[in-house]
């Protein structure tokens, strides 16, 4: 973000990151044939972390998986 804001930042333009630990349902991750098929674990929908981090622009937010 940093170099972001150093290239970007004399025209007022504003940017954030969504990180947000856990597995995420994308076509990248299934595209990789993962085995999680025989564990119980939880994805996230993509849309969803969207939505939050742009519910959460200019705010301080936590986001954790599950």
């Amino acid at each position: 973000m940093d170099a972001f804001h150093n290239k970007y930042g004399e025209w007022a333009v504003v940017a954030g990151a969504v990180g947000c630990a856990g597995t995420t349902s994308t076509p990248m991750f299934w595209s990789t044939q993962p085995h999680i098929l025989s564990r119980n674990i939880s994805l996230m929908d993509p849309l969803d972390i969207a939505r939050y981090g742009l519910k959460k622009l200019g705010k301080t937010a936590v986001c954790i998986p599950g």
